[in-house]
This record gives C-alpha cells, structure tokens and sequence, in this order.
C-alpha cells in the first residue's frame, strides 16, 4: 500500500533558499512571474518522459542531495530544469496531471545554489509549460512557504474547493488540516512577468493615467502623453534600468513595474526607489507582488544597495504587499502630499538588495 502523502515543507527566509517538495502518494518523505538573485541558469520545460537516462541519474542524485525522494516513475508528466554551465540539473520542478488540472510535485534547488532565484526560475518556467498545455488549474499541499507561492497566486483553499480530480489525488487524501493546508491557482487568465517592451507602452500609459485621476498611488495631477510614456521607457532602457509588465497569454498587461535612481547625487548612487501600478480589474490577485521580485532582482545585479518605496500612507494593500514582499517601513512624512484637496501623509519603506 502506497505511504501517505506528505506536504511541502517550510522553506527558509528566503525563499529561493531552500528545497521543497511535493511528493505524490507514493512518497514517505516530508508545496507560483523572479526572485531572489539572479539565476545560475535558465529553466527550461520539458516532459519527463524525454528525459534520457543520464539525466535521469543526475536528477535522482539532485533529489537525493536535497533529502527528498526519486521521481515516481510515469507519473511526473511537467518538468522544469535549471542546469549549471557544465550543463548539470541544479534545479528541479515537476508536477502531474489530472485532467485539466496538476498537482505540484516537488521543487527542488541544489544547497550550493540557491539565493540565486533557481527556485522562482523553476516555478515560473513551470507555469509557463502549464499554461502553454491549456492547464486551467495547480494546486499544491503546504505545511509553510505560503509567501514564495503567494507570489505566483497561489492562495489557500480548503480541500472541498478543488476540482474533484484534484480533491481525489493522492496529494490531498488523508493531509491533515491542523498540519498543512491547499494552495490553488487558477491559471485562466493568469498573468506571468516579463521584461516590458515599447509595444507595451499604450497599455502601461493607460494604468499609470488611471492612476493619476483616480487614486493616491501616484501624486501627478495631470495625465502622461504617448510621446512622454515612450520617452521615459527609452531612457530606462538606455539608464539600463529594469521594466516589467505582468500579462497574460493572449497579452493583455495587468500591470508594471520599474525603478531608477533615489537621487542623482552621486552619495545616492547605490539607492534607488521603484514604482509598481496595476490596472483596476486585476488588483486583489496578487499582481502587484508578482512584479516585485523581478525589479529587486535586475536592481541588485545593476549594482543597487538598497530600494525604496514611496507609498501613500493611507494605501493599505500597497503597504502590505510590500511587507510580504521583504520591505520595512522606515518613516512616514506628515502630511507631505497634497492632492485630491487634502493632506496625505507618505510612508517610507525599504527593502536591501
């Protein structure tokens, strides 16, 4: 009779620093755009059942490393593989299908790589194969790690929420609610990061005006142009500045992010202070803190010490993304904007790179 399933266990603080696992029913051994420092490698996708042997061994040796079991045989259908320059797996994500739906079965990140965004690799160029394949859903089984997955969209459901393929796999039969808890994404009109390019720029110019007339996310009065949304993505690109946008498969931009200096004086050359903005119909869904990490990330290889965020004080949802997102808050300024006829007080927050 096959062991009980065991959940994904809790990752360390960072959350590309440890080696997580989300065993099928079979397994005895203790659960999603990146994150973390740049990647020793890049992802790719592809189905286990291509795997030659050779890599097979080398993926077996990566799992026995990082204290987790073989793959099942048959039954991990995606996979995403991160390999080192002599071309050896130093990353490894797979999971399964149930139909329409998958169950994430395991990732896992070599213990002299990790902290370099291996793990958000995998998961991102993951659910990129999932999405490709037409899966509407992923589900996993967490006893911690909620914050990395929350990254992706990932959030908590009882068991009784998931489809009946996903409720009916071994991953969730007989877990224990008091230990360890569901996490689902739906992948229907899911958003993925990517670097933003000019052809982006109407729909970033549309969020960003949105913003100016109708919230304090922004303190501008008076709404960009084409002309000046283009002029300020091109010298990003020439500053060499990171530009993300998060958008769906069909293209649709749900939101962006970027940076620049803090301040142009040379004592503040190694701090610079971002922007993230997300289209209305898409707020809620973890947009926002999906856009984040790839900023820190492209901010820290430029060469940055530190990022600020500039975050009106009375923007709950924005200070709390950026907490989860590994910002402090370091002060708040009274009163310190005007709009709208009103003082607004903006708060300080601060992430080291």
């Amino acid at each position: 009779m096959a062991n009980p399933p065991v959940p994904l266990p809790e990752p360390a603080s960072d959350p590309d620093s440890g080696s997580h696992a989300a065993p099928g029913p079979e397994a005895a051994t203790p659960r999603a755009g990146l994150h973390g420092r740049e990647a020793a490698g890049t992802a790719v996708t592809v189905p286990t059942s291509s795997l030659p042997e050779r890599e097979l061994e080398r993926i077996a040796a990566l799992m026995r490393a990082c204290g987790l079991p073989a793959l099942a045989e048959g039954g991990e259908v995606a996979a995403a593989i991160v390999r080192d320059a002599a071309c050896l797996p130093i990353g490894f994500a797979s999971c399964e299908r149930y139909g329409g739906d998958a169950v994430l079965r395991r990732i896992a990140v070599c213990p002299g790589s990790r902290s370099r965004g291996v793990g958000s690799g995998l998961m991102d160029s993951l659910l990129r194969q999932l999405i490709a394949a037409g899966v509407q859903s992923v589900a996993l089984l967490a006893i911690g790690g909620r914050g990395f997955f929350s990254r992706f969209g990932f959030t908590e459901v009882d068991v009784a929420d998931l489809s009946p393929g996903l409720a009916a796999s071994g991953q969730f039969q007989g877990a224990d609610p008091a230990l360890a808890s569901p996490m689902y994404l739906d992948l229907r009109g899911a958003t993925l990061v990517r670097p933003a390019r000019r052809a982006d720029m109407a729909a970033v110019l549309a969020i960003y005006n949105d913003a100016v007339a109708h919230s304090t996310a922004t303190y501008d009065y008076e709404p960009r142009t084409l002309e000046e949304q283009l002029a300020q993505y091109d010298q990003k690109m020439l500053d060499g500045y990171g530009f993300y946008v998060a958008a769906t498969p069909d293209g649709t931009v749900a939101g962006f992010s970027t940076y620049g200096l803090y301040r142009t004086r040379p004592g503040w050359r190694y701090a610079c202070e971002h922007s993230v903005y997300v289209a209305a119909p898409w707020r809620g869904r973890h947009v926002g803190l999906s856009l984040l990490p790839p900023i820190k990330r492209h901010a820290r290889k430029r060469g940055f010490h530190t990022m600020i965020g500039v975050v009106d004080a009375e923007n709950a949802a924005s200070l709390g993304m950026h907490r989860r997102a590994g910002f402090a808050e370091v002060g708040t300024v009274r009163q310190g904007g005007y709009k709208f006829d009103r003082w607004l007080d903006v708060t300080f927050l601060q992430a080291m790179l």
